[in-house]
């Protein structure tokens, strides 16, 4: 993966999607093995992991009365980011 790349993850019911988000996101542990992100090791480093995260899951979890760029910030502000509008609009 590379910088300001987007990345999915796509593939039959049952086939591990969800676990692996799971398990990358700290909320079930990996039974063997490890993976990192951004250099951090999930079974050690998931504060930091999660400072710099974000997941969208397949339900709705965005406000109708709220713009694009009024979740961003939202968002932001909920992981204590520096909100900056001109680079979300990059």
């Amino acid at each position: 993966m590379y910088p300001g790349q987007c990345t999915v993850l796509l593939g039959h019911n049952g086939a591990g999607k969800s676990t692996t988000f799971s398990m990358l996101t700290g909320v079930a542990s990996p039974s063997s093995g490890t993976a990192y992100i951004n250099n951090y090791d999930i079974r050690s480093s998931l504060p930091s992991i999660r400072r710099e995260l974000g997941l969208c899951p397949q339900y709705n979890t965005l406000f109708g009365f709220m713009t694009v760029m009024e979740h961003l910030e939202f968002f932001a502000k909920l992981k204590e980011r520096e909100w900056n509008p001109e680079e979300a609009r990059q």
